[in-house]
């Protein structure tokens, strides 16, 4: 509600409705499932110009402090249901102004939001839910690809010391239009595009991946007409569930890697690189985690191996 600054009418009773009882069940299903929220946009009271598709953040105290606390009873509020949100990726699609539910952030808003206000409201709250740059959608190839790259998006973040302290990580999907030019020129072929995108991004160091879609209607047209892919469909008409490829190559790779496992590099040129154990180690800071990018089993140098037991 316009003005809400003390959020006396922030509510979850919409969720309660029409999200909570999916969530629940798939918790029943998979109890140790962790949650993950991205807002595609705030409260359009708090943004300038005040609607959903588009515009920004209002750049003041009042309102950025209003927001902070918006998203952390949103935590509270899944958390007392029973649903606790893992991680927080602060922002949904950053650099695209889209025709619907979007807002936009630089590096540099990221920075000041973060370090001025989500951050230190979290912390004084005790709110366990990890705070990520994210989920940024570029660098983009037209004219936004000037603001989007790593040092107009995640640097000013991660330079900051005041703002780095309460980042866990930097979330990116989708990479921009290349991506979805790929994806459409592998559209009949669409889950060995998933496999080399898994494949791909596990391979450079990502710790995690999401796929966008579960389940969605036959042919998967949005709102906005562009056709996406799920791991299921399911027809309105005949209530026939449709398992789709890319669910095996998911199941795949969940089947196999699993919690705390280690990529290592391997290698067999030379008789004296087979004498040395060379290992790919995981830096302890900030990592990447790819969203709605598939990927295939491709032969690459390296294997999946348990880490041992902690005592």
């Amino acid at each position: 509600m316009p003005g809400d600054f003390a959020l006396k009418h922030f509510t979850i009773e919409r969720d309660r409705r029409a999200l909570l009882p999916y969530l629940r069940e798939a918790k029943r299903r998979q109890p140790a499932l962790e949650l993950f929220a991205s807002p595609w946009s705030p409260p359009t009271w708090l943004k300038t110009p005040p609607i959903c598709n588009g515009g920004r953040l209002r750049d003041d105290r009042r309102h950025l402090d209003a927001y902070a606390r918006y998203l952390l009873k949103f935590c509270q509020a899944y958390a007392a249901e029973g649903l606790p949100i893992a991680q927080l990726h602060v922002q949904n699609e950053p650099v695209s102004a889209q025709t619907f539910s979007s807002c936009l952030i630089n590096g540099e808003e990221f920075r000041r939001f973060i370090g001025q206000h989500l951050g230190p409201v979290f912390e004084k709250a005790g709110c366990d839910t990890a705070l990520w740059i994210g989920t940024i959608n570029g660098p983009e190839t037209d004219h936004r690809k000037f603001s989007s790259g790593f040092n107009d998006m995640v640097f000013p973040v991660l330079e900051d010391a005041r703002t780095s302290r309460h980042v866990k990580g930097v979330s990116y999907q989708w990479a921009g239009k290349y991506a979805v030019w790929r994806t459409r020129l592998a559209y009949r072929e669409h889950a060995w595009y998933v496999a080399d995108l898994l494949h791909h991004y596990l391979t450079q160091g990502c710790d995690g991946y999401v796929y966008w879609n579960m389940v969605l209607e036959p042919g998967g047209a949005s709102t906005w007409g562009w056709k996406q892919n799920s791991l299921f469909t399911v027809d309105p008409a005949t209530r026939q569930l449709t398992t789709n490829p890319e669910y095996h190559v998911l199941r795949h790779y969940s089947a196999f890697v699993r919690r705390g496992d280690r990529r290592l590099n391997c290698s067999r040129r030379t008789r004296a690189r087979r004498r040395r154990r060379s290992r790919t180690l995981a830096r302890p800071s900030p990592r990447p985690v790819a969203q709605n990018a598939p990927s295939a089993l491709s032969a690459a140098p390296g294997r999946i191996v348990r880490s041992p037991p902690r005592g």
